[in-house]
């Protein structure tokens, strides 16, 4: 068995009830606040996902969380550890401290100067992707910022600026797209476009098609892609990137994504590669299920569970918020 823990609990059954509906039992899902109604937990491989999007204290205690599951090894397994996951902008930080990325992201209240032009703007904790256009100058992205919208306290703190870096050719877009599941990667998709932020393609031509079966098929960025996973303590997700002179260019891991599109969604010319690996993330699911099918359930109560659930209740009301933790951290610690 699979257990997954979300914030969004919608995407990991929308791809089995498309692309695999007779392995649905392999998975459940869960959202963190329902940990309070549990009297048990059956033994699984339990995967924390939609970390990039946990505030910083759902965050922490989505940590304590994994390391209960941590103290029954024999029960249950803790793919993306909580306490290993950077962060998105930690992440790029890494990966452009390594050499693997060669554009650097920034805080907008933290630039000191050094950050290289064009730049776009973005929330770390979102997958929506871009929020401003490229910005060609210090002016461009000071006037940006006066946007009312970008002025709230909430987004702020979040607001990242990232270097832009051209990774088309011909002026083409492709954005290349791979998921970890354990030890396996799959590859995912090749998105052609002429837009520089990629979500859907709107190039699809028998060419594409080709190119991105050659892709799924012999996936050539395995070993940069593992890297970057591993530099990242994650598990399970799905790496966005592009190639710049033959190097990976990584855009975000995301780790709760819409795995395949529906059938409904996708143009035939692409079901080929979309199936392959369809299928391939389908058996990897599987596979990892059966290994640790014949584990037991376990009697699961923690007070990091109601806290979750607490924590959920008080968010809209944050003169208590920071008091109600402290005092609930104490009792944990």
């Amino acid at each position: 068995m699979i257990q997954f823990f979300a914030k969004n609990e919608l995407l990991v059954p929308a791809f089995f009830k498309s692309w695999a509906p007779d392995d649905r039992g392999h998975v459940r899902i869960m959202r963190y606040e329902h940990f309070p109604l549990l009297k048990s937990l059956p033994g699984a491989v339990c995967i924390f996902i939609d970390l990039e999007m946990l505030e910083p204290d759902e965050l922490s205690l989505a940590t304590r969380l994994s390391r209960a599951l941590h103290a029954r090894p024999e029960t249950y397994t803790v793919f993306n550890e909580p306490r290993r996951y950077p962060g998105r902008f930690n992440l790029l930080k890494m990966l452009h401290a390594s050499g693997i990325n060669e554009f650097q992201a920034r805080y907008i209240d933290k630039l000191n100067g050094d950050i290289k032009f064009p730049v776009f703007l973005r929330n770390e904790l979102d997958h929506d992707g871009p929020i401003s256009p490229l910005l060609h100058s210090p002016y461009e992205l000071e006037h940006a910022l006066t946007d009312p919208a970008l002025r709230k306290p909430s987004l702020r703190k979040h607001l990242i600026a990232v270097e832009f870096c051209d990774c088309s050719e011909n002026g083409v877009f492709r954005k290349y797209s791979a998921m970890k599941i354990g030890d396996k990667i799959v590859p995912r998709h090749v998105l052609f476009s002429e837009k520089w932020a990629t979500k859907k393609p709107d190039i699809i031509s028998k060419k594409t098609a080709d190119e991105e079966m050659e892709f799924v098929t012999n996936f050539p960025h395995a070993d940069q892609v593992l890297k970057v996973f591993e530099i990242a303590g994650l598990d399970y997700g799905r790496i966005d990137y592009g190639l710049h002179h033959g190097r990976i260019q990584v855009w975000e891991i995301n780790t709760n994504p819409i795995i395949v599109p529906s059938r409904k969604r996708m143009d035939p010319q692409r079901m080929p590669a979309q199936s392959e690996s369809a299928q391939r993330i389908a058996g990897a699911m599987v596979a990892l299920s059966k290994r640790y099918k014949d584990r037991k359930a376990h009697p699961f109560r923690t007070k990091s569970f109601f806290m979750l659930k607490a924590v959920q209740t008080i968010k809209k009301v944050p003169h208590v918020s920071k008091r109600f933790l402290k005092s609930v951290k104490k009792r944990l610690d």
